[in-house]
């Protein structure tokens, strides 16, 4: 009797010690900061763009691209995980847009909204 209590003594302890979340939870969780860091370069980029002064072309691509990113949310890397899917997806709806695609091209963002969406 004694050792099937130890037995189940110590698989109660392990069950109680053990992480409630998933090995699928951590890679969620490592995917989002992959898509976090890669939305923030991105945004980064667009934002760098608006204070070439020598480059008046580049300003206005910059601010058109940060019009559309702010209509989002510009910390939209904040949200969680299904709120930040949608607002992505209506942002690369918005950058789909002849003037957008111009202005990503302008200020050389194409490889980074790459990262993005890949993200």
């Amino acid at each position: 009797m004694l050792p099937l209590m130890d037995r189940d003594r110590k698989a109660l302890k392990k069950a109680l010690s053990s992480s409630r979340s998933s090995a699928f939870t951590q890679q969620i969780a490592e995917a989002d900061e992959v898509r976090d860091d890669a939305f923030v370069v991105f945004r980064n980029t667009c934002e760098t763009a608006t204070r070439r002064r020598s480059k008046p072309d580049l300003i206005a691509a910059g601010q058109l691209l940060m019009r559309l990113i702010e209509a989002q949310g510009y910390s939209l890397q904040a949200m969680g995980y299904s709120a930040q899917t949608g607002v992505l997806n209506s942002l690369f709806d918005s950058l789909k847009e002849a003037p957008a695609v111009a202005a990503i091209a302008a200020i050389g963002a194409g490889e980074v909204l790459s990262e993005l969406v890949d993200a």
